[in-house]
């Protein structure tokens, strides 16, 4: 996603913005592999979000786009957000992880609350 993002990636982030933080949740722990009831996935997808969040947190908090954007007062900010979120987490990793997911539910849960330490 290091160039500019496609229509494909940018109905992604707008559809993933549209649905709630558990379905989010559950949407990740389906893309992961697991297998289950809701809240089986749910709680494996909060699982995974917590590993890569943390291991993305420098990264993500550090990264000077993300910062801009989340002070942007676009109609928009969330669908990029997210995009350059994605990015960061793919980078970061260095393996394939669900990152439209993971920025998706960063962006609901509070990128501010997330950030706060080092933006701080």
């Amino acid at each position: 996603m290091t160039s500019a993002p496609n229509q494909e990636q940018l109905r992604e982030a707008q559809e993933l913005l549209s649905l709630s933080t558990d379905a989010l949740y559950q949407d990740l722990g389906e893309r992961i592999g697991e297998r289950g009831l809701p809240e089986d996935l749910i709680r494996a997808g909060r699982a995974r979000y917590r590993a890569v969040t943390e291991k993305c947190r420098s990264a993500i908090c550090g990264n000077d786009t993300i910062r801009v954007l989340s002070t942007d007062k676009t109609a928009d900010k969330a669908t990029a957000l997210v995009l350059a979120i994605a990015d960061t987490i793919l980078h970061t990793m260095g393996v394939p992880v669900p990152a439209m997911t993971v920025a998706a539910i960063l962006v609901q849960s509070g990128l501010e609350t997330f950030c706060k330490a080092q933006w701080s």
